[in-house]
């Protein structure tokens, strides 16, 4: 290379306008238009000046591939200091040793948080023009509502799948897979033109791109950080929509099993959807684009930004949620103990019925796990079915016992008879 090209470019990074310039597009502050207010390095016009920050901030800083597709090709982010900072207090969060995986193992998650499982899954329905209200939602989750029509019953069979993500894990990412949860998706909803709606997805060149996107997100474990993972294939279906009518549905359903895969389980709490219906909201009210334009690809570090703050909001709020149903569960736990007519069986059921609301129990299992006798088995049961704490139902032939519904507001106001 010419030592002159050599020294105007080493001006050129010298210069305090540009290496203040570089600073502010590189933390989101401002963007191409921005620079036509702005002081210029010798010599260099604006787009010259932009087109070198550009290039500086994709090739030499930490750079990540968002997802490409035929219409928008070399999308990009650059994973700044605070996208950096915020991933690194996500990981610990989320970690397997940590205070959330720890409630994950021992609770009923979806019950315990379940605002943000009914957020995210109104998200999806939304993004796919499901028109769908948030108690219908709620109901259909918690298995109050029999659903009725399509929307609902799409969002049921969304929550279903989710319940169920786990017998999936040991399967590739692949044509069979999708055809698979399309269809548990649509059972029930759509049965003229499921099968034609699913051939069409999976045959149509121009999905192929963001679906081979998807796969190869789905499978590979080699990312430092899920969220690379999470953001390809979100990006992938949330803006490019491979999926016709059910990308949101999709994206939920897929990111989720990916994270599953990766053995990352607390992820799976972070309400992707609801961030990317939150972060299009906002830039729709500031007329502002998701992406900003390069000589090189978009860069989406602005949007890549906002959603990692969100994520990192919400699972706080997670965990402080966590924490005062954890605290809550021993004030009330400390009055069953206090109650002399609940022995130590029960004090333990009752302990299992606050951390799993959908929780089952039944005779045989309860003698069998104390290695106490039916009879006694019978007694500690339906001693909780009189105390309010816990309800029966037929099936068939047999019993089963549920836990109360409203089952902390019960305990809360209980009188023991004896302490």
């Amino acid at each position: 290379m010419d030592q002159t090209v050599i020294s105007s470019i080493l001006r050129i990074l010298k210069d305090e306008r540009f290496r203040s310039l570089h600073y502010w597009v590189s933390q989101g502050q401002i963007q191409y238009q921005d620079l036509m207010h702005a002081d210029m390095p010798q010599g260099l016009s604006v787009e010259q000046t932009w087109e070198l920050i550009t290039a500086l901030r994709k090739y030499l800083g930490s750079c990540g591939s968002v997802h490409e597709t035929p219409h928008e090709e070399g999308s990009w982010y650059v994973e700044n200091d605070e996208i950096r900072s915020i991933l690194a207090d996500i990981d610990v969060i989320c970690q397997p040793y940590s205070h959330l995986s720890h409630v994950m193992e021992q609770r009923d998650v979806t019950s315990l948080f379940l605002q943000s499982f009914t957020d995210d899954i109104l998200a999806g329905m939304k993004r796919d023009a499901l028109h769908i209200e948030y108690e219908t939602v709620r109901s259909l989750l918690l298995g109050e509502k029999e659903p009725g029509g399509y929307e609902e019953r799409v969002t049921a069979n969304t929550a279903v799948i989710l319940n169920d993500l786990a017998s999936y894990v040991d399967r590739d990412f692949d044509d069979g897979l999708v055809a698979e949860l399309l269809s548990r998706a649509l059972s029930g909803a759509d049965g003229s033109r499921q099968d034609s709606f699913i051939e069409a997805v999976l045959k149509d060149p121009s999905h192929r791109q963001a679906l081979q996107i998807i796969y190869g997100s789905g499978n590979n474990v080699c990312y430092e950080h899920p969220f690379r993972d999470m953001t390809a294939i979100s990006f992938a279906s949330w803006t490019y929509r491979p999926f016709n009518d059910l990308s949101g549905c999709m994206e939920l359903l897929l990111r989720r099993l990916s994270l599953l895969k990766r053995k990352r389980p607390v992820f799976t709490l972070v309400p992707y959807s609801k961030a990317h219906l939150s972060v299009e909201g906002e830039e729709r009210k500031t007329q502002s684009e998701g992406g900003i334009v390069t000589s090189d690809g978009v860069d989406y570090t602005p949007r890549i930004l906002q959603l990692v703050r969100l994520f990192k909001e919400e699972l706080n709020t997670l965990e402080q949620m966590a924490i005062k149903v954890e605290e809550r569960d021993v004030r009330l736990l400390t009055i069953i103990e206090s109650d002399r007519e609940i022995n130590s069986r029960q004090q333990r059921l009752v302990a299992q019925a606050l951390c799993r609301p959908s929780a089952e129990f039944g005779i045989r299992a309860h003698a069998e796990y104390f290695n106490i006798v039916k009879a006694s088995a019978r007694s500690d049961l339906y001693g909780l079915v009189k105390l309010g704490f816990l309800r029966k139902e037929k099936r068939g032939k047999r019993i089963v016992f549920l836990p109360a519904l409203g089952l902390p507001t019960l305990i809360a106001h209980h009188k023991p008879l004896y302490t």
